[in-house]
């Protein structure tokens, strides 16, 4: 009896703040460091809409279509392991700035809208390389009448990046404290941020005090998909691979700045 109250008088005597760090289990508990600036090596994959990226391109009949892109940091930095994932949805083009005609015994050709990806002019919907239309091709072309992922619209695909990147609160870690990015702006990696491979770098806002900036350096290093290489870079050149994946390689990484 007299153990107990000696017990509880000494808890009385004792500080709020000491308090404030003992547990259930009479065992102090461990503050999070505060959030800091530094740099995580990361890694990861970006996973094309099918049937990939490609010189050609694909056509379609839908509106938007959506590429997907996991990255995370390695172990025992301050990012913590947990993957960020982002699903960009980007517009089709239009195939055609005049459609084909279709009729079962005299189809008419139509006209290809400028900048169109070959794929688009299936088996010569278009009367100006093909004057011989065939009905099954223009019905076809009208079926799927727009095109996406070819090589020249990755690099229209900047502002797509930073619209993803913000269309839901993108949660990230510094320390084990939990924060939010906002992205600012997106632009091609330059050759000192990505020696190897072909990257993006996107930078952003945190709500971390202390750590409020963040620069992510997206490399795509290595790929796979028909005809592909194992290298992304080289592949982007290629007129007959599809690239359906990426890979977030080489010197890739977050970086927290105040």
């Amino acid at each position: 009896m007299i153990r107990k109250m000696l017990i509880i008088a000494a808890a009385v005597a004792m500080p709020a703040s000491v308090l404030a760090g003992v547990t259930s289990t009479g065992v102090a508990s461990a503050a999070k460091p505060a959030p800091t600036p530094g740099t995580c090596a990361t890694s990861g994959t970006v996973v094309f809409a099918t049937p990939g990226l490609s010189s050609t391109g694909a056509i379609t009949s839908k509106t938007t279509e959506s590429t997907a892109t996991t990255q995370a940091a390695a172990s025992g930095s301050i990012c913590g392991t947990a993957p960020i994932k982002v699903k960009i949805a980007s517009a089709t083009s239009a195939c055609w700035s005049t459609l084909p005609v279709y009729n079962k015994t005299a189809p008419v050709g139509g006209v290809l809208a400028s900048g169109a990806a070959s794929s688009c002019d299936v088996g010569g919907a278009s009367a100006s390389s093909d004057p011989t239309v065939i009905a099954a091709d223009v019905k076809l072309a009208l079926k799927s009448p727009r095109y996406y992922d070819t090589l020249g619209g990755l690099a229209t695909s900047l502002p797509t990046i930073v619209s993803a990147i913000n269309a839901k609160p993108l949660k990230i870690s510094n320390n084990g404290n939990k924060g939010v990015l906002t992205a600012t702006s997106a632009a091609f990696a330059t050759l000192a941020q990505c020696p190897v491979g072909v990257g993006f770098a996107i930078s952003g806002t945190t709500t971390f005090a202390g750590a409020g900036h963040v620069l992510i350096v997206t490399c795509l290093v290595g790929d796979s998909g028909t005809g592909t290489t194992g290298s992304f870079s080289a592949d982007l050149s290629s007129p007959t691979a599809v690239i359906a994946s990426a890979t977030i390689a080489g010197a890739s990484a977050m970086t927290y700045s105040a």
